[in-house]
């Protein structure tokens, strides 16, 4: 008999499973450059959250509109086209 905190052995492998299929699609923020920072913030004025994807590259999304940027610099370009520069 198995005690109330030992699992049967089909159980370990359907929480393998489970773990797999939370992996986050959103990129780990707690190595926020000052660009990212700074960038993030900018968007947030114009209604914009800004993404850091675990696959590399940038999530910019509103209610209306997402647009993906592979860096920094694309990001940048995006919210100079949003201030019509």
């Amino acid at each position: 008999m198995r005690g109330p905190d030992e699992k049967a052995p089909g159980a370990v492998a359907a929480d393998r499973a489970l773990e797999i299929e939370r992996t986050p699609i959103v990129g780990d923020s707690t190595d926020v450059d000052k660009k990212f920072a700074t960038l993030a913030a900018h968007l947030a004025l114009k209604g914009f959250a800004l993404h850091r994807l675990t696959c590399g590259g940038y999530l910019i999304a509103r209610w209306d509109r997402t647009a993906y940027a592979p860096d920094l610099r694309g990001v940048s370009a995006f919210l100079d086209r949003t201030e019509g520069r």
